[in-house]
């Protein structure tokens, strides 16, 4: 039987009616999703008379508890700037006139697994005769599942090939081919990075990399 033509005008009114409405009621649930949280390293409690960070620290981050772990080689040679924060970022400052006992490894864990975890370190510099500085993921610690390497360094963030850079001399600490943005996708409950010096460091040469404040995607947010 033939349809009335205004049901017909009234099912093609509907049919196009409800993607508008789908879109408008799922854009801030996306939003939501999305949103990131920023641990800045100054966040942490610190000595009052050092201004290094506690051993470990904890803070609340938006609704997740980090905790920071600093596992080092106590009689490092003149760490009096090691484990402090400048500009929100976390210095590991090594100044040793050997290579045994120069790794440092830092450690954190969040109360609850995240995702979508972005760590920066910057500064990572060398001069063969004074300083090298090389950074890596320790073996037994959660693979990274992305990566941007600076235009200046090397390597494969890796114990037996560390990133470390090709040429010599200081960098400027700002400077985006001294970096690299280790990514983890998760879920993650901990992640680990490591530092350590590749050559004897002389001549009062302080090799040092920071730390930039970390991003990472709440469970409750996801």
């Amino acid at each position: 039987m033939p349809q009335d033509p205004r049901r017909r005008a009234l099912l093609r009114s509907a049919a196009w009616s409800v993607p508008v409405l789908t879109a408008v009621t799922t854009a801030p649930a996306l939003a939501a999703s999305v949103e990131q949280s920023v641990m800045s390293w100054s966040g942490f409690p610190s000595s009052s008379e050092t201004g290094r960070l506690e051993r470990p620290a904890s803070q609340q981050v938006g609704d997740t508890d980090v905790t920071a772990a600093l596992s080092r080689d106590d009689q490092l040679a003149q760490p009096t700037r090691n484990w402090t924060t400048a500009d929100r970022r976390l210095r590991l400052q090594s100044n040793r006139d050997k290579l045994a006992g120069s790794l440092q490894i830092v450690t954190l864990t969040f109360a609850a697994p995240v995702t979508d975890v972005e760590l920066t370190v910057e500064d990572i510099d060398r001069d063969k005769q004074r300083f090298q500085d090389e950074v890596f993921v320790p073996t037994d610690a959660a693979p990274t599942t992305g990566r941007v390497v600076g235009a200046a360094l090397t390597g494969a963030g890796t114990p037996t090939s560390p990133f470390l850079a090709v040429g010599n001399g200081d960098a400027d600490p700002a400077d985006p081919a001294h970096a690299v943005t280790l990514r983890w996708a998760g879920p993650v409950d901990e992640i680990r990075i490591a530092y350590r010096q590749g050559v004897r460091a002389k001549d009062s040469a302080t090799p040092t990399v920071r730390l930039a404040p970390v991003r990472f995607t709440a469970s409750s947010a996801a």
